[in-house]
């Protein structure tokens, strides 16, 4: 029933964990395809040890070269045409995972006959085993169909590996091909194909939090992904499925907040041009961010608390030239209390 995808590279230390987590699963209806990007330590040893050992219900690939990116490696999964589940998800090989995870998502897509099926998960340190943060277990719907689907979908974490899919709604989208928010590009492209969401408000998954894992933006990457949310403007003007007011905060959230945070963390970028390049960007491609009903303040307390407002008060920054201070602020915060706030 379950297709599981999983994207391996130089995680000898980890994948074992990983894998026993995975085949101890109470949920057995399932196969695994992985691919290795050309990992140069012990990976493929243990790719092959546990396809020896599973061999009914796994296959693996491996690339020629090293392609640097899980939009490569997940590509190669859906262009295999060996995937034979109903449903897939997209895992990371050095995570962990609950007994029941498997279960509790297909149990959940099923009764509620959704799409896709999210689950809470949590966020700790790979050195210390502290846990950051806690995520996706008060979602204030228990589902959300496609005729309500308002800036909630905005609130719902935009990774891959805490949602169970419907493979037929994903079959022909591909992952562009930008590292770092490729993730977030699939589902605001897949929602165009969703009828229902669901939600498991238990933490089924444990994302490990790697020093040397993690991806800060390039101007390179932030260019690309520009010219990408250009195509998504085209396609969802195209198809006028969702409301395109959705697909505004989701720039303004993942363009104009996210990837200016990593390039602010990465030091090499004079952030006071490129800020203005960011504005003038969203100036004239998304220009409704400006006067956006989501962003408004009163309406970002009322539905989302805590988070509405911080997202309200960069939309005020943004709207006077001043973000920069809320990067500073932002950063600050993070480096004296030494925790690591997801965006």
């Amino acid at each position: 029933m379950i297709t599981v995808g999983v994207t391996t590279y130089n995680i000898d230390k980890y994948l074992s964990e990983f894998f026993d987590s995975l085949f101890n699963q109470s949920f057995k209806d399932f196969e695994v395809i992985v691919v290795d990007d050309n990992s140069s330590d012990n990976t493929l040893n243990i790719i092959k040890d546990y396809k020896q050992k599973y061999s009914d219900k796994f296959k693996y690939l491996q690339t020629d070269k090293n392609l640097g990116s899980p939009a490569y490696t997940r590509n190669k999964i859906l262009d295999s045409f060996t995937i034979n589940g109903d449903y897939i998800i997209f895992l990371d090989g050095d995570d962990i995972l609950e007994y029941n995870f498997l279960e509790k998502l297909f149990d959940n897509v099923k009764s509620n006959n959704s799409d896709i099926a999210v689950c809470g998960f949590e966020r700790f340190d790979d050195e210390t085993g502290k846990v950051y943060s806690k995520e996706m277990i008060n979602f204030k719907y228990k589902f959300l169909e496609s005729k309500d689907f308002d800036d909630s979908l905005c609130f719902i974490n935009a990774s891959l590996w805490n949602k169970l899919i419907r493979y037929e709604c994903i079959k022909n989208i591909r992952f562009k091909y930008v590292r770092g928010p490729e993730d977030s590009l699939f589902m605001i492209e897949a929602y165009q194909n969703i009828n229902k969401i669901s939600f498991v408000n238990d933490i089924l998954i444990h994302y490990r939090v790697r020093y040397n894992s993690v991806v800060n933006a390039s101007l390179e990457t932030v260019y690309k992904y520009s010219e990408y949310l250009r195509e998504e403007k085209e396609l969802y003007k195209k198809l006028n499925n969702l409301d395109f007011d959705i697909l505004v905060l989701f720039v303004f959230i993942h363009f104009g907040i996210s990837l200016c945070y990593r390039l602010f963390l990465d030091g090499k970028t004079d952030m006071n041009k490129h800020l203005l390049w960011t504005r003038k960007y969203l100036d004239d491609e998304f220009p409704q961010w400006k006067d956006l009903k989501y962003l408004r303040l009163f309406y970002c307390l009322k539905n989302h608390g805590i988070k509405g407002l911080g997202l309200s008060i960069c939309h005020f920054l943004y709207k006077i030239n001043m973000f920069k201070y809320f990067l500073m602020s932002y950063s600050f915060v993070i480096r004296t209390f030494k925790v690591d706030i997801k965006w």
